[in-house]
């Protein structure tokens, strides 16, 4: 896979700026996670971690995740976010917001949908969980490791 290539790998989260990455098998979030966790799945496939703000489980025992893709800002069933994953984590920030209020900043941001138009680099989904736990705008680390390794790699060829 082309981004395991540069260095892009579920191992890369371990130098990053969160202060710890509880890794977990997917399907474990819903009992691993508290409402207003950056929560995040790993793919060996696809190559990428997929993140959002987990909502918490209903009186009905359905979870849901708050995240962006390419089709908006939504609530999403928990199932639908974990499908296809080979591994999931909860990101923990050294500076976070409390979780309720990661969680409220979320749901608004959901609710206000039309202010956030989904782009893979300047708003993703690593974008948007990061923005909402630390409560001020972020960058993705994603493509911060990416540009990083692409610049390297280009340094290489000259």
């Amino acid at each position: 896979m082309f981004l395991r290539g540069i260095g892009l790998t579920k191992q890369a989260l371990a130098a990053s700026h969160y202060a710890t990455t509880m890794e977990y098998e997917p399907y474990m979030l819903c009992t691993q996670a508290s409402p207003g966790d950056h929560i995040a799945v790993w793919s060996d496939s696809k190559g990428y971690w997929h993140h959002g703000i987990f909502a918490g489980t209903s009186e009905h025992g359905h979870a849901h995740v708050l995240d962006i893709m390419p089709d908006g800002l939504a609530r999403r069933p928990l199932g639908l976010f974990i499908k296809g994953a080979d591994a999931g984590a909860v990101l923990v920030y050294k500076d976070a917001l409390p979780l309720d209020c990661s969680l409220k900043l979320a749901q608004y941001l959901v609710e206000q949908g039309s202010v956030v138009e989904y782009n893979l680099v300047e708003e993703n989904c690593d974008k948007f969980a990061a923005t909402c736990r630390l409560g001020r705008p972020c960058e993705s680390e994603q493509i911060q490791k990416i540009a990083e390794r692409l610049a390297a790699i280009a340094k290489v060829l000259q």
